[in-house]
This record gives structure tokens, sequence and C-alpha cells, in this order.
């Protein structure tokens, strides 16, 4: 059977995932979930409401209302956070930064030594990003976490980009919760008048995660 590749990237994280599947394989489950959620778009589409706070609100909102606490920069998952984040928005934004690895690697076909070659060349471009100097590229992160017990969810705000992520580790209600906040964060960031006339780029993201269900 013909498998092919799907590239995750953008605001679930910066780690770009390769997960190879068989298009004929999609459930009914699947075709039902996808169309409520068209529908469900369709929906927000139509009555969302003018009502946009910046990320510095936002942060504030995830710290007041939420009960997250802002870690310091010398924390090890900030670090973590930071390298990461850096060096996949440098790929996004500036990847004229990274030299000989400037241009995103071409997979040549689905077998799994070219998916090994791809994600080599993918480590490469990250190594490459990992290096280039602060003063040619800075990020403005900011990382947020709520633990209890086994249980963590974090939020990282980035102001330069305007970027909203995050994630949770757990049980699933500690994941289900975090998915609960994580569209509460968008709705309280919304959209100006702007967005909506002119439907953009950050009206588009407010209404796909405002559309996610659990």
């Amino acid at each position: 059977m013909k498998e092919e590749i799907t590239k995750i990237t953008e605001s679930d994280g910066p780690t770009a995932v390769y997960i190879a599947s068989d298009k004929r394989k999609i459930s009914l489950k699947h075709k039902i979930y996808n169309y409520i959620n068209q529908i469900h778009k369709a929906h927000i589409r139509k009555h969302i409401k003018a009502n946009e706070h910046n990320l510095d609100q936002v942060s504030e909102y995830i710290v007041d209302v939420l009960g997250y606490k802002e870690i310091g920069r010398d924390d090890t998952i900030y670090k973590q956070d930071y390298k990461e984040i850096r060096s996949s928005f440098i790929m996004q934004y500036k990847p004229e930064l990274l030299g000989e690895y400037a241009e995103i690697p071409i997979l040549k076909d689905h077998t799994e030594e070219a998916l090994k070659e791809h994600w080599e060349q993918f480590k490469q471009r990250e190594k490459a990003a990992e290096v280039v100097p602060a003063e040619k590229f800075e990020i403005d992160l900011h990382t947020f976490v709520k633990e209890n017990g086994n249980n963590e969810s974090r939020f990282v705000i980035e102001k330069h980009y305007d970027y909203i992520g995050g994630g949770a580790s757990g049980n699933k209600h500690s994941v289900r919760k975090f998915n609960r906040d994580f569209r509460r964060v968008y709705r309280y960031y919304g959209v100006s008048q702007y967005d909506i006339d002119n439907k953009s780029e950050r009206f588009e993201e407010v209404v796909k995660t405002l559309a996610i269900h659990n």
C-alpha cells in the first residue's frame, strides 16, 4: 500500500514530525470529526466579535486567571524551550542566516533510507540555527508552568513574532484541562475588527484553535 508522509509544524511546536499514513485507512469516525470541525469553524467565523488583547495582557491572564507561574531564564525548562523555538523561528523567518543550510531539504521519496537522510538534513539545519549569534537573531520568550503531582502544563509566549504555544504531560484529565485552558487563552487573545474584515492570519489561527474539540 502506498504511504504518504505528512509534515507537522507551526503552532503545535517547533520540532518537525513525520508521520507515515495510508489515506485509504481514514476511519469514518475521523471523517465525521473533520466534518463537525468544519461546521464549528464556520460557526465561529460567523459569530466571532472584535475583542483583542496583546501578548503582555495574555501573559498576565495566564498568571492571574489560570494560575500559571512564569519561570526564570536560568531554568532548565526555559533554556530548552528557548533553544528549540529560536532555532525553529530562524529556519522559518530568517533561513538566510543558515548559510549552506538555508534551503529546506527536499524529500526524495518515501523509503526508510530517504526519510533518515531527510531527518539528518533537518537536524543539520537545526544545529546551524543554534550557532547563529544572538545579535543577528533574538526572540522574546516567556515560559509559564503549572504543576500538579506528576502532571505538568506549560504555555510559551514569544512576543516578537506573536507566538502562543504550549503542551501538557500527565494523565488524560490534565491534558484535557490544558486543552481547555489553551482555548481560553486564544479566546482572550482574540481578534480586532481589522482581523475579522480581512480574515487575517491571526483571525484564522484563533478560529482554528477555538474549533478544536477534546
